[in-house]
């Protein structure tokens, strides 16, 4: 994705809001866009890691203009799987009630998360600040594809059935049902790895007492299977 990634530190106190919406995903060919919904991959075997030019349309339906200098952070997930972040500071205002869209650049769909025929990809916009202000929004769209001729798939069979809770969570995440040696992994927003524990079975704990009020991304691996979780942290 989009590799403008910015630190962020979520506060407790924060507003949330819902003002800010993704509305189309788009996908560039030729110097046109094109709805991510038609989009149709046609490869021969071994899948490669492939780089989309991408767009975000972005309607702000908030009750308050978005100024220049105001930020859009939001991810994106392949099929469940974390991409990665995308930012923009805005050049012009954003009036309310408007849209406007918004240029991720390459973005690459690495080989182990593509699923041969139906893919999804969505995109959360996760924290914007009005008028100089940070607010936590939860909104997310998403788009299916089509991907044919794939043999390198990721399969995420055996981590189907993996517990992950409470969320919100404040002290400690639960994660159960591990039928297989998995790898844990916590991340920030913006990507950068905070905790992790390899090969657990069973049952694990993952401390977060210590994380500021926010959202996370939990990473479970299982051998080629990936799963990726959103949990957020409230004090």
């Amino acid at each position: 994705m989009k590799k403008l990634f910015y630190t962020i530190v979520l506060l407790a106190g924060f507003q949330f809001a819902q003002g800010q919406e993704v509305t189309e995903i788009l996908w560039q060919y030729q110097g046109s866009w094109y709805y991510v919904k038609d989009l149709a991959l046609n490869y021969t075997t071994p899948f490669p890691n492939v780089a989309i030019p991408l767009g975000l349309v972005i309607e702000n339906t908030n009750s308050e203009n978005l100024l220049e200098e105001d930020t859009i952070v939001g991810v994106l997930y392949l099929n469940d799987s974390l991409l990665g972040a995308v930012a923009w500071v805005l050049s012009t205002t954003l009036e309310k009630d408007s849209a406007r869209l918004f240029n991720c650049g390459n973005v690459t769909l690495p080989a182990k998360f593509v699923q041969s025929g139906d893919n999804e990809l969505c995109a959360d916009i996760v924290y914007v600040t009005v008028n100089g202000v940070m607010e936590l929004v939860e909104t997310e769209y998403c788009a299916k594809f089509k991907v044919t001729d794939v043999t390198s798939i990721a399969d995420i069979d055996n981590l189907k059935d993996i517990k992950i809770y409470p969320n919100p969570v404040r002290d400690n995440l639960k994660i159960g049902n591990l039928n297989e040696p998995t790898d844990i992994s916590v991340y920030s927003i913006t990507g950068q790895l905070l905790r992790t524990v390899t090969s657990v079975m069973g049952s694990a704990e993952i401390n977060m007492s210590d994380f500021s009020n926010g959202l996370y991304f939990v990473k479970l691996q299982s051998g080629t299977s990936v799963r990726t979780e959103k949990i957020q942290v409230i004090k």
